[in-house]
């Protein structure tokens, strides 16, 4: 039902890319970029590719939002992503 669903909203969907960042002990949200509806193919083409391409070596969330309405997110640790850098 949800699957479905999702593919009903999807066409509409925008997407919004962020990366994940710990600052002390603290996780945050540093946006990377935003994609209209439509505007985003290769990512749901291959996904891990077009973000190593596009972000390089990141913990990113990706986040889909049907008009302000929030969809679903989906997260990946991109290009061999293992853990957070410490400072």
């Amino acid at each position: 039902m949800i699957d479905a669903k999702f593919w009903e909203v999807y066409p509409r969907c925008r997407m919004k890319v962020l990366q994940e960042v710990k600052e002390g002990m603290i996780v945050v949200f540093h946006d990377l970029g935003e994609y209209p509806p439509g505007g985003y193919h290769e990512l749901v083409d291959n996904p891990e590719e077009f973000l190593a391409k596009t972000f390089g070596k990141k913990k990113i969330k990706v986040n889909f939002y049907d008009d302000e309405n929030f969809v679903c997110t989906i997260n990946f640790k991109v290009a061999g992503w293992t853990e957070h850098e410490h400072a």
